[in-house]
């Protein structure tokens, strides 16, 4: 769809785009311009190297397919990978967009596996959004990058408050994954 499409203009909280008479590449990066910003916020995790300590939940397993490792998530983990991040005052100046990206691997379909972002303020969600990677996912046995908006993450009022993201796996299935990023806009 991006390859189809082309912006000619707008006012930050609408856009108007054309229809391209040729499609051209465009990658998601370009098409909504997260290239030529720099993110607030951001965290690799590869599993070839010692993570972040925001971190969490990290189980790996050797790559059948090159000698790095990856990350796997098995029908015995509710959760898998886990950033989480405390007191981020950005969160309190404005309203805020996180990109997820990474590339995953199922060997079978799955379901209810969920990308999930949250932020916690005091004891009450302020946010929370999922979305379902089994519907993502279109090919068994080879790997897919995947790219998430989760948009917008509301101005939270308390600078005592934490950013989640992580994958649940509610119906308990196996999924691999590696080259996770995640940016905060």
């Amino acid at each position: 769809m991006v390859n189809q499409i082309e912006k000619i203009g707008g006012n930050g909280k609408i856009s108007v785009y054309k229809k391209l008479d040729t499609p051209k590449y465009t990658s998601i990066d370009d098409f909504l311009k997260y290239n030529v910003r720099s993110p607030i916020l951001k965290s690799v995790l590869n599993f070839d190297s010692i993570p972040e300590e925001s971190w969490q939940n990290i189980t790996t397993n050797p790559s059948k397919y090159n000698e790095s490792e990856v990350g796997m998530l098995t029908e015995n983990d509710e959760f898998g990978i886990t950033f989480s991040h405390q007191n981020l005052k950005i969160l309190t100046t404005k309203q805020n967009t996180l990109l997820l990206k990474g590339q995953f691997q199922a060997e079978d379909d799955i379901d209810r596996v969920w990308a999930v972002v949250s932020v916690e303020s005091g004891n009450e969600l302020k946010f929370y959004r999922r979305i379902d990677l089994g519907t993502q996912i279109d090919n068994t046995h080879s790997w897919e990058r995947l790219y998430f908006i989760f948009t917008p993450i509301p101005k939270i009022e308390n600078d005592k408050n934490e950013l989640k993201v992580y994958i649940w796996n509610e119906g308990r299935n196996n999924l691999f994954y590696d080259d996770i990023t995640i940016e905060l806009y």
